[in-house]
């Protein structure tokens, strides 16, 4: 069977390009004739120019809102809507998002965005090799004062500058001086002092001695008992510092058992001079415990939106706040949300918490312990904490 090129050719040699002039009434004759030969050629000509996308695959992205502004500290969820040639909603293709400026403004998997700093940056979702924008302006938090994710009405239980020891209990269970109160640090709250935990070399890791830092801890009074929780830090670890090869370095917990039970960790993930970021471990009294990272649990990929994986950089000061709420049921799914320097890195509404009698929480603890089991420090580690506040409703 011919091609059409080939078929095109065969016309070529049986027919001129130009047929005869033929008379039309009224016409020049020449010009008549030079009619004809131009629609020809034109019927002829094989089609040129761009080639349509056909139906059925993406022909753009559109993103809703296409503009927008979100407070620093704050989230704003994004749309994305893949479209045929014919306008027609894609609904199964794969989305990806980015940001053009991180310092600003972040994207999730699922296109929530996240206010960082003051600025703006554009927001894109590509599919298929289309995409679509989202101009984006930051403006500033919501919240004034050093913690913008206090929920609105909580109240102040506790706040810490670390120039004495207060209300908390504190222990050095290998008699080396640790935990100590310092004034020679630059950080951002309680300058110059803080509260220093030291890991010298050839301490072992777990917690147990010689493995232990020492730790620090506030019970909340029993008037301000409650299902809710707000805690504040600021911390900074050594330049150098040495992640356990488990890839756990214990920041504090939080009980909500008499006990004084540590059933929720809040963490630093990362081994040896590996990248550091945020984790969380449940080890409440009767569950099964767990670990979370930022879209991931038990180490397995779980999404949840607005969750944004972020980096701890060594020797630098880090605002770590935490939110949470105890199911109504002992056993049941409670709350947690985490922020880091603002930006939301925890945000769950499925996890599995238990408490006694009391029926609210009940202690922070500032027990920092590297690791994990085993391994051994190289050098002399520090992590130092700048102010810890604590407030419910």
């Amino acid at each position: 069977m011919a091609t059409r090129e080939q078929g095109a050719a065969l016309r070529t040699k049986r027919e001129p390009l130009c047929p005869p002039t033929r008379s039309i009434p009224g016409w020049d004759s020449a010009l008549a004739g030079a009619l004809v030969c131009l629609t020809t050629t034109v019927a002829c000509e094989p089609a040129t120019g761009p080639s349509r996308t056909p139906a059925g695959a993406v022909a753009s992205v559109e993103i809703t809102p296409p503009s927008a502004s979100v407070p620093a500290g704050q989230t704003l969820q994004l749309m994305a809507v893949p479209k045929d040639v014919n306008g027609t909603l894609l609904s199964t293709q794969t989305i990806s998002w980015s940001s053009n400026n991180e310092a600003a403004a972040m994207v999730d998997v699922g296109g929530m965005v996240v206010g960082v700093s003051p600025g703006s940056a554009t927001i894109s979702a590509a599919s298929s090799g289309k995409s679509g924008t989202s101009d984006i302006t930051v403006t500033p938090a919501l919240h004034g004062g050093p913690w913008p994710n206090e929920p609105a009405g909580f109240t102040q239980i506790e706040d810490q500058p670390w120039g004495a020891w207060g209300g908390w209990g504190h222990a050095d269970p290998q008699g080396s001086g640790w935990p100590i109160l310092v004034t020679n640090q630059n950080g951002t709250l309680s300058s110059p002092t803080a509260l220093e935990f030291k890991y010298p070399a050839g301490m072992q890791g777990g917690g147990s001695d010689p493995g232990s830092p020492g730790h620090s801890w506030y019970d909340i009074p029993a008037s301000r008992y409650s299902n809710e929780l707000f805690v504040g830090i600021w911390f900074k670890v050594t330049p150098n510092f040495q992640g356990h090869s488990s890839g756990v370095q214990k920041l504090y917990y939080i009980g909500a058992h008499s006990s004084s039970n540590n059933d929720l960790w809040l963490e630093v993930d990362g081994s040896a001079s590996g990248p550091l970021g945020v984790k969380l471990a449940g080890e409440f009294a009767g569950l099964a415990p767990f670990s979370i990272e930022p879209n991931q649990t038990n180490y397995l990929p779980d999404v949840h939106l607005g969750e944004i994986p972020l980096v701890i950089t060594r020797g630098v000061w880090h605002r770590y706040e935490l939110y949470v709420k105890l199911p109504a049921t002992s056993g049941g799914n409670g709350t947690l949300r985490v922020w880091v320097d603002g930006v939301p890195a925890m945000n769950r509404t499925d996890v599995p918490m238990s408490f006694d009698e009391q029926n609210g929480w009940q202690q922070v603890h500032l027990d920092p312990i590297w690791g994990g089991v085993g391994d051994t420090k190289q050098h002399d580690d520090y992590v130092w904490f700048d102010q810890t506040y604590i407030s419910g409703p």
